[in-house]
């Protein structure tokens, strides 16, 4: 014991204590006697299915598919008990179907699967990356190709629908020849009860009929095309031969085919992937600016993924073995192309600098230039298509594409844009009006509505008040409906999203879109209409079109204002210049100034340093300017992607709140009125500063 320890109730305690312990010892003294006579067996790992690693081949499918977690084997396991009850008649195990049904895209998704693990992309990733990623898809048409799914003459859709019947606890059930498997677990909802179904069909002979059961049920075909033997024929020839040659000339081969970009169609054939080092140095090489791939990346990001897969599905052979030696089909793509419409590429120039302007979230830039540059045949600006009784034939159109609301703002942006950026020597301009004419033909229709903002039932009563008219009711038992004047809403007691029908006005000075702005704030959207309806648009287009290209750029003055503002100002023809365009443009920078010219630096410099040394101009210094003479007064320091600008000339462009500054008339006749107004005395000045008076 403890001789410090003196308080006989503190060493009967510790007594205690140590006897417990001591007890305790003996115990696990006989307790580990007893166990070094049992054997213990080695830790068994679990049993995993053959097929793809689950996180490779969400890489390699990266873009195609919704993004899936990585939880091992889970895609094998999905694949193979669909497989297991489609074609063997095997009722799936209770919980075998759960996980990630995304993984049941990369069936819809398999041509592009197939051309992606043969992309030359793998040519230039480090070889564990590439390899991971190549075994995975290529264990993963491995797997289908001996799942029975793709036996001769069979046929597999994936089919959504609703149902007024209690599908019941059983998954599987017999149709036709085949079997139907239903994928989810979902309760009914509604009154009288509806439960919607999720389901995968095999057919061994390939016929489909009606499911029992369902109404209007909607499909798409899977794995269509490809048979076993083909598929493991080009899997063997992979592994053997490994990924495609990358042949730099098919850029513009598939370009001149399809009518793309050139950064569009060298994404395409590296399998739409992501723009990494590989796909920037290949473009570098044959001068393809790295960053017109970003923005062909951005426009497909906010796109489809199935509209991406399709696309580079289409560069497999009829025969895929076939790549290996031919390369990659260009027919099915081009095909595609030709039914949008497309007619010939954007520049990547024209691409990058829109993408910069931010013009529009939506829709991207990429699809709104190819828009524009085909509006006759898109679908979301043109006519909406009618069947024979005039009704507009919804069947040909489709939901993902931009809302109403969208395109008005990124068209009364983008028209003007174009108008004064595009290149004197790009044929673009020549589809500028057009676009326009079929806007404005498809905003006529009376069914065509944008959406403008919210109205509280106050603000209703207030517009109804301005309008002298009175809400009507045209509610449907599908679709509550008020209409007001060229005003729609739907009846909801929280709050109304009203849209308007620009059919129904007259102009863009309708009395009926200042009685809206009068309840509440200018929405954009009825500034962009006025700028659609507006006379000066089609005028300002027109004249972009009929710019001459062997004339040069149309932001060099005509040569006989330069004459005449010399005389007038006492300058040399080329310091004349420098002012007119200090005078007229938005962005009258150094680089700029250059690039309209053509001038070398050592030419503009002496017309700078004349034009410097009068009273017209003053040199300073100013944040985001690109230079360094600034007419006399105001300043605009507008933000990015906006240039900064002298307020003298604010009255010539655009209000720069709804996101552009670019001018309302064709450059010709911008230099001559902003001529005039200095001529007329109206000249660009310092205010006078007013201090009241003398003491």
């Amino acid at each position: 014991m403890l001789p410090e320890v003196t308080h006989p109730e503190l060493i009967a305690g510790l007594v205690g204590v140590v006897a417990k312990a001591a007890e305790r010892a003996a115990l696990l003294a006989e307790m580990s006697a007893g166990l070094a006579s049992v054997v213990v067996a080695a830790p068994v790992a679990p049993e995993r299915l053959a097929g793809p690693a689950g996180g490779p081949l969400m890489d390699g499918l990266t873009l195609l598919i919704p993004r899936c977690y990585d939880r091992g084997d889970e895609a094998t396991r999905l694949f193979t008990t669909v497989a297991r009850a489609l074609v063997g008649g095997v009722e799936p195990p209770s919980g075998s179907l759960s996980g990630d049904h995304d993984w049941f895209h990369a069936l819809q998704v398999f041509p592009a699967a197939l051309y992606r693990s043969v992309s030359p992309l793998y040519r230039s990733l480090s070889l564990s990356v590439a390899r991971a990623e190549r075994d995975a898809l290529l264990d993963f048409a491995e797997l289908l190709a001996g799942s029975g799914l793709l036996a001769p003459g069979s046929a597999l859709r994936r089919i959504h629908g609703a149902s007024d019947t209690d599908p019941g606890p059983e998954r599987l059930r017999k149709v036709g020849n085949g079997f139907v498997l239903r994928l989810n677990d979902d309760e009914a909802h509604g009154t009288p009860p509806v439960w919607t179904l999720d389901l995968l069909e095999f057919q061994p002979d390939g016929e489909f009929g009606a499911i029992p059961g369902l109404a209007d049920p909607l499909w798409f075909p899977l794995l269509a095309g490809f048979d076993e033997e083909v598929v493991r024929s080009f899997v063997a020839a992979a592994r053997e031969r490994g990924p495609i040659e990358w042949r730099p000339e098919l850029v513009d081969r598939l370009s001149q085919a399809a009518g793309l970009g050139r950064s569009e169609a060298l994404l395409l054939l590296y399998g739409l992937v992501k723009p990494g080092v590989p796909v920037r140095d290949a473009a570098t090489e044959i001068g393809v600016p790295p960053a017109a791939l970003d923005v062909v990346d951005d426009s497909w990001e906010y796109g489809s993924r199935e509209q991406r897969a399709a696309l580079v599905g289409t560069l497999l052979p009829a025969d895929p073995r076939r790549i290996f030696d031919d390369g990659p089909a260009f027919d099915g793509i081009a095909d595609w192309y030709r039914a949008q419409g497309r007619r010939a590429p954007v520049s990547d120039t024209v691409l990058i600098a829109a993408h910069q302007a931010k013009l529009s979230w939506q829709p991207r830039a990429l699809t709104m230039l190819n828009a524009i540059r085909s509006a006759g045949s898109c679908r979301w600006l043109a006519p909406a298509p009618r069947d024979a009784s005039g009704r507009i034939d919804y069947r040909a159109l489709d939901i993902r594409d931009p809302d109403p609301d969208d395109v008005v703002r990124a068209l009364a942006s983008y028209l003007p844009w174009l108008a004064y950026h595009l290149p004197a020597d790009d044929d673009f301009r020549q589809a500028l009006p057009g676009a326009l004419r079929t806007y404005r033909a498809r905003l006529a229709e009376p069914e065509y509505e944008v959406a403008l903002r919210y109205l509280d039932e106050e603000e209703w009563a207030a517009l109804a008040h301005h309008l002298g008219a009175t809400p009507v009711d045209k509610s449907t038992p599908a679709e509550d409906r008020v209409e007001l004047g060229p005003f729609v809403t739907p009846d909801l007691a929280d709050g109304r999203r009203v849209r308007v029908r620009p059919g129904l006005l007259s102009g863009p000075d309708d009395p009926a879109l200042r009685a809206f702005e009068a309840v509440g704030s200018e929405p954009v959207e009825i500034g962009a209409l006025r700028a659609l309806l507006s006379d000066w648009l089609p005028r300002l287009l027109e004249g972009a079109a009929a710019v001459d290209p062997a004339a040069g750029a149309p932001h060099v003055p005509p040569a006989e204002l330069i004459a005449e503002a010399a005389s007038v100002l006492s300058l040399g023809a080329d310091a004349a210049t420098v002012y007119l365009q200090l005078l007229a443009l938005p962005d009258p920078t150094d680089k700029n100034v250059a690039r309209w010219t053509g001038w070398k630096p050592a030419r503009l410099k002496k017309a700078r340093a004349e034009l410097a040394a009068t009273p017209l101009v003053t040199e300073a210094k100013r944040a985001r300017a690109g230079r360094t003479l600034f007419l006399p007064g105001g300043w605009l320091a507008l933000k990015a992607p906006l240039p900064p600008v002298e307020t003298w000339k604010l009255p010539l462009y655009s209000d720069p709140g709804q996101g552009t500054l670019v001018p309302l008339t064709p450059i010709p006749e911008l230099f001559a009125a902003a001529w005039a107004r200095v001529r007329s005395g109206d000249e660009p000045r310092f205010d006078e500063l007013r201090t009241g008076r003398r003491r």
